[in-house]
């Protein structure tokens, strides 16, 4: 799936509001494209069906050609304001290291939990054995009498 940018845009100018001083269609521009951004954001986040709202992404993108039609300028913040990738991610993936290791810990612990479980019963089963070959190999006369008929 596609992310699209819904941000007012960061031109030469420092503020929206001095690109609305410079051109109110430009401010327009940028506000109805802002709308129909948090429109279709809500809808992907209410699950809605595709059809409900990609008319509203087909509306922003025209408008968002038209935006650069008009001031040269892509839509949304410029491409070296974008947050660099660097520390952060670092950090995230030494986290999901942590988070590995720790399930693979508990995992082996399981594991060792259920071999010890699974000892426990076989040696009991041995035991039962044991017991039921030994039985079978007493004197019985005592109980039955001397010999069968």
């Amino acid at each position: 799936p596609h992310t699209y940018s819904y941000h007012r845009p960061t031109s030469k100018m420092s503020t929206p509001e001095a690109a609305a001083a410079a051109d109110p269609a430009i401010a327009e521009l940028t506000d109805q494209i802002a709308k129909l951004g948090v429109s279709i954001a809500e809808a992907k986040q209410a699950k809605k069906p595709k059809e409900e709202w990609d008319p509203l992404l087909k509306e922003m993108l025209a408008l968002k050609v038209e935006y650069k039609a008009k001031t040269g300028q892509e839509y949304g913040p410029n491409k070296e304001e974008k947050k660099p990738k660097g520390n952060d991610s670092q950090e995230a993936s030494d986290k999901n290291k942590e988070k590995r290791a720790k399930k693979a810990a508990e995992k082996a612990a399981k594991e060792e939990k259920k071999r010890k479980q699974r000892e426990e019963r076989e040696r009991i089963q041995r035991e039962k054995l044991e017991k039921l070959k030994s039985a079978a190999n007493e004197d019985w006369s005592h109980v039955f009498g001397d010999a069968p008929m």
